[in-house]
């Protein structure tokens, strides 16, 4: 099934290429569904035994680094904590408080190296030793690495599935749609911290890093 005014667009390059569909009756002929989800983080709920779960199935440990990155979590000690929000939510553009919140909490854990993807080459922590922005990072790469110890992120299922795969806590900040979902799954297993977008501060911040971090449950 398909959204159409999301498709419309892209009509000859994806919906005739790959037989996109637009009706549930469609849909209910098929012999498998294939869900882009993890049957283990799923909340209990019936499931047809023509549904297959293939979330994760792309993930990777893998990922290439370049040689500044690989020298960059190598030399990195005292573990690093990685921030993406992905393509579509632009940390530059983020609001002026969410900015200082984020410095705010560079400046409290200084033994920590914090790699931001950041669109933009500005003054945002350009002062602080312990910050690395960057336009573009390779994020399975990265969480793949022994040195990695948290993701912040706005749970995308994407992220999420790379960052479970890896073995790696998040900080869920869920901005929209499925990530409000997403974010609850992964808070009820244990693997995340979420903070809601509206209770975002430098001090709910802090403490989400601290108990990812530092927690050892």
């Amino acid at each position: 099934m398909a959204i159409p005014h999301v498709l419309q667009p892209f009509e000859e390059h994806i919906r005739q290429p790959f037989t996109i569909v637009e009706s549930f009756e469609t849909l209910s002929k098929c012999p498998s569904i294939f869900i882009n989800a993890n049957l283990l983080l799923e909340f209990p709920r019936e499931v047809n035994s023509r549904i297959a779960f293939v979330g994760g199935l792309t993930a990777s440990r893998s990922g290439s680094l370049t040689e500044e990155f690989k020298r960059l979590m190598d030399e990195s000690m005292g573990g690093v904590v990685l921030i993406s929000f992905g393509t579509v939510a632009l940390s530059s553009q983020m609001p002026s408080n969410f900015k200082s919140a984020f410095v705010s909490a560079f400046r409290h854990f200084p033994e920590i190296t914090f790699i931001w993807k950041y669109e933009l080459d500005d003054e945002v922590a350009s002062d602080l030793p312990n910050v690395v922005k960057r336009k573009w990072i390779p994020q399975a790469g990265l969480l793949g690495h022994r040195n990695m110890r948290a993701f912040v992120s706005q749970c995308g299922a994407n992220g999420m599935g790379e960052s479970l795969y890896a073995g790696v806590p998040m900080v869920c900040i869920p901005l929209v749609f499925d990530q409000m979902r997403v974010s609850k799954k992964v808070e009820k297993q244990r693997i995340a911290v979420v903070i809601h977008k509206q209770n975002f501060t430098a001090k709910s911040f802090q403490w989400a890093l601290r108990t990812v971090v530092y927690d050892k449950r």
